[in-house]
């Protein structure tokens, strides 16, 4: 696997087949839908964040009254398991999608249920029957065994449940947020990540939350009266958005600040797992990612084949100089954590001291800065700059955003670079102070009879961006330092770019060319083939001396990234081709990654290479 050249072959990839869940509450295999989606949600909801036992729930209930159907209830909690009644011994109704509010109401009048929530994915309503008998609108639903007089008081953060989905619960209040706010889409996504660190800020606070709204303020916030206690309690926790790149005040109606509050109530960000934080700002990342300049998300398996062939200790000062959104040092934070055992304090004190983020783009800073708050609850080294700019300038800027001395950008300051840059895009580096800094800056020649690439002294009229992120990432690096950096296909492939590629082996050991599947970046908005290069900086002297040993290259090729080219997920299946399930019932990505990286990691052994020098 790991012989042969520096093009690897793409392939292929699998016929889309027919997809299944498992249904949360029964386990048995569905076809998803954007209600059943609104309906497992729900669900897990209940079960996860609420506590309410799966016994005491049923699914698609039809409600009869005098041997009639009346209507259906996507989801019905009894308050006694032995009696199946949804009339007399219904505890909650559950109604989803568009125009379901209505029936929801109708329902509750057949029945005698207490509690009756309808949500159509954007617009969410929780109705109660007080003790009158009069069915009128509530904050949200008791936790199991709790009364109702419970939601007039605030919980520890302690006691808050981890989240199974936290993007389904994010899109829907961005949604509702656009559907209810007139601002632009850049003021609605800097409340929206406000709101977000708010609630990162207190749980890592700890003691009782200050993010929480009773009933009675929720009641009073919706007829536009009081809230000063709600708003107190806010401004508090906006004073601590500072550190992350956030100031002022939010710029939402009380309505809103409140809607995001009792949506979030119960539920921990810090405590969900890591690839629900990883996923939670996934479709608000592509919104404001901008794909005429490169800027597309790096998909999660991508991120995860990087850092594993890149393999960065704790140890090392690591950059991301074109960090998007962040997910790269996400997923290096996950990987030391889970690799060396850090704990929270560890992980955190790593954060601060060995990694730093670098973007051009404001909106990629703000949602780099709050991928890595749901990751670690504190903020990152990340600062507004242009990589490719001068040392001088990007030190100066660094200085200005108080990055800690030691992880200011500067030539050979970094034991490993992982990145993501803009790509295959008409995005080009004109400016000629930008260029003179780079070799490839410069017009190369090619000389048939030396059959090589020779340098000349003018400088190109544009180059592309990728390009010069290869040389920048580069003069980052230290001796022996290692860098993993996705590329378009092109690169290896274009006969005008043989320079690029004469300089790379010229320079660098090259480790490893990993080839991707087409889907992977198309399933992102950008229709490009795209490889995974990683070199390491050794002296000039060893570089010749590997290149005239003629020194192995590990190249591979990914087949399948776990979904195709619309993104919809494909799963590994039996031999009768049925859908594999993991231990929770959720069906399992069908990858190859692990397959490669046991493959790269033979190849190190085999080779006797060493990836700190």
């Amino acid at each position: 696997m790991y012989m042969g050249g520096f093009l690897a072959r793409f392939k292929k990839g699998d016929e889309r087949k027919e997809v299944y869940i498992k249904d949360f509450i029964t386990g048995a295999l569905v076809k998803p839908s954007d209600d059943v989606l609104r309906k497992q949600f729900v669900a897990k909801s209940l079960v996860l964040e609420l506590g309410y036992p799966k016994n005491l729930i049923d699914v698609d209930v039809d409600i009869k009254l005098d041997g009639k159907v009346v209507g259906r209830a996507d989801l019905v909690v009894y308050r006694d398991e032995g009696v199946r009644d949804p009339i007399g011994n219904s505890y909650i109704l559950i109604v989803v999608g568009e125009d379901g509010l209505e029936r929801l109401r109708n329902l509750m009048s057949t029945s005698k249920a207490e509690y009756g929530l309808w949500s159509d994915g954007t617009n969410l309503v929780v109705l109660r029957r007080n003790v009158d008998g009069v069915v009128e609108e509530v904050v949200g639903l008791p936790r199991y065994g709790l009364s109702f007089d419970s939601l007039n008081k605030p919980m520890l953060v302690s006691d808050l449940s981890p989240t199974s989905d936290l993007k389904t619960r994010i899109d829907g209040f961005f949604k509702y947020l656009k559907q209810n706010e007139k601002l632009d889409d850049d003021e609605l996504l800097d409340e929206l990540l406000k709101l977000v660190l708010m609630k990162v800020v207190d749980e890592s606070l700890g003691g009782t939350t200050r993010l929480w709204i009773s009933n009675d303020e929720y009641l009073n916030v919706i007829k536009g009266i009081g809230g000063e206690g709600l708003k107190g309690r806010v401004n508090e926790l906006l004073n601590n958005l500072t550190p992350y790149g956030f100031s002022g005040d939010l710029a939402i109606s009380a309505r809103s600040i409140a809607e995001f509050i009792r949506r979030f109530n119960y539920i921990s960000i810090l405590k969900s797992d890591d690839l629900t934080k990883v996923e939670s700002l996934l479709s608000v990342s592509r919104e404001f990612m901008s794909i005429e300049r490169g800027g597309i998300l790096t998909p999660y398996v991508v991120a995860e084949l990087m850092i594993k062939l890149v393999k960065p200790s704790i140890r090392d000062l690591i950059i991301d100089p074109a960090c998007g959104s962040g997910r790269l040092i996400t997923y290096t934070l996950k990987y030391l954590r889970d690799s060396y055992g850090l704990s929270r304090e560890d992980l955190i004190k790593l954060l601060r001291s060995n990694i730093l983020c670098v973007d051009v783009s404001a909106s990629a800073i703000k949602l780099a800065s709050v991928n890595i708050a749901l990751h670690a609850g504190v903020p990152g080294n990340v600062f507004k700059a242009d990589s490719l700019t001068r040392f001088s300038e990007l030190q100066e800027l660094a200085v200005k955003a108080s990055i800690p001395e030691h992880l200011i950008p500067r030539p050979e300051g970094f034991d490993v670079v992982i990145t993501h840059p803009p790509f295959n895009v008409r995005w080009r580096v004109r400016d000629p102070k930008v260029l003179s800094q780079f070799e490839l800056g410069f017009r190369w020649d090619f000389d048939r009879k030396a059959s090589r690439w020779f340098k000349s002294s003018g400088l190109l009229k544009e180059q592309l961006v990728e390009v010069l992120f290869i040389e920048r990432g580069f003069q980052l690096l230290k001796p022996y330092g290692r860098m993993a950096i996705l590329l378009p296909e092109e690169l290896l492939a274009e006969g005008s770019l043989g320079y690029v590629r004469q300089w790379i082996v010229e320079n660098a050991r090259v480790l490893a060319v990993v080839s991707l599947p087409h889907p992977t970046l198309i399933a992102y908005g950008l229709k490009a083939r795209a490889f995974v290069l990683v070199l390491q900086k050794v002296p000039k002297d060893r570089i010749e001396e590997l290149r005239k040993s003629e020194y192995k290259v590990f190249v591979a090729s990914v087949e399948r990234v776990g979904y195709d080219a619309l993104g919809i997920p494909m799963y590994k299946r039996d031999k009768d081709g049925r859908v594999l399930l993991d231990e929770s019932g959720s069906p399992i990505l069908d990858t190859d990654i692990e397959n490669v990286i046991r493959a790269y990691n033979e190849y190190l052994e085999k080779e006797g290479i060493s990836l700190k020098g």
